[in-house]
């Protein structure tokens, strides 16, 4: 299925165009019916509505968005942006597929974006981007993010609180292992607590 959607206006089959910022995105509204209900009350009920347009998200996070629903895992999707050097393309994707979920009414990604935004804060955690996932597990209603970074506020007050560990910075890389093994154990116990409640990879069936 991925290869018809990578086809994009080249076949038949991508019956239904997506503007998004300016950019057409093409897939096949059978495939989005069958992921979603919501595009059942688009593409079913009202059969002349097959060109939407979406100018609150990004083309690229709209894409991973598309490959999830086409049964890709959301890792695989995003493998690409989750190197160092695209951490704030990666966060963005996250902010959108967030808004997706509320858009079109699919929950089941918001557990998922959930890791990786723990994930996110884990490879380099400061009080920046600590607050910017708060604010999303916050607009997002994602109690349990919330409630495991404002811990992680308290730990870093706690060290920061040290003189020697003024102007602390924690990254993946940093090898100071009062701090480290902490964070790790609440990482953990988050990431065990997710998976217990998501399937490892994303199969292809209908979403409630």
């Amino acid at each position: 299925m991925l290869k018809v959607l990578n086809a994009g206006n080249e076949t038949l089959y991508n019956n239904v165009s997506f503007n998004i910022k300016g950019q057409e995105i093409y897939a096949n509204s059978l495939i989005l019916i069958c992921a979603a209900p919501y595009f059942e009350e688009i593409f079913v009920e009202s059969s002349t509505n097959f060109n939407q347009t979406y100018n609150d998200i990004e083309p690229d996070s709209f894409r991973v968005f598309l490959r999830w629903l086409y049964g890709e895992s959301l890792s695989q999707a995003m493998q690409n942006y989750e190197k160092e050097e695209n951490r704030d393309i990666f966060f963005q994707i996250c902010k959108d597929l967030l808004l997706a979920s509320s858009k079109f009414n699919i929950s089941t990604i918001k557990e998922l974006i959930e890791y990786k935004l723990v994930t996110y804060i884990h490879d380099d955690l400061v009080y920046d981007n600590l607050e910017k996932v708060i604010e999303l597990a916050n607009e997002y209603e994602l109690d349990d993010l919330f409630k495991y970074c404002e811990g992680l506020k308290d730990v870093i007050k706690d060290e920061a609180d040290e003189p020697e560990n003024s102007n602390i910075r924690v990254t993946k890389n940093n090898s100071r292992p009062s701090i480290i093994n902490n964070l790790k154990l609440r990482f953990f116990k988050f990431r065990f607590f997710l998976k217990t409640r998501t399937e490892p990879g994303h199969k292809f069936k209908v979403i409630n």
